[in-house]
């Protein structure tokens, strides 16, 4: 099991591009290109929410002062990548289970 990468343009003004993974370990982690903010988060404190056409990811930086985060993505965009951390999810959850 790998990490997934995908990149996505944020909906904020300044239309910021995002490097996501997302680990088969349960995490979330990404960086705002531009401006190098990094925030990690397991999938228990990963949450989306619909907003007019957009989707907000939010989420709890998990390393030093467990900060509050989020994202502004295409709703597209945010489909993607819910569909990966569950499809991440039930490979784990497999792997898991087949080696017990």
């Amino acid at each position: 099991m790998f990490a997934i990468h995908r990149e996505y343009e944020l909906q904020n003004q300044q239309h910021f591009h995002a490097h996501i993974q997302v680990k088969p370990t349960g995490n979330l982690e990404f960086e705002i290109l531009e401006s190098h903010e990094h925030h990690d988060t397991d999938f228990n404190h990963l949450s989306f929410e619909a907003e007019k056409g957009k989707t907000k990811v939010l989420g709890r930086d998990e390393s030093g002062q467990q900060t509050d985060w989020q994202l502004l993505l295409e709703e597209e965009d945010a489909k993607e990548l819910n569909h990966l951390v569950v499809l991440v999810s039930e490979q784990y959850e497999t792997l898991m289970r087949d080696l017990m």
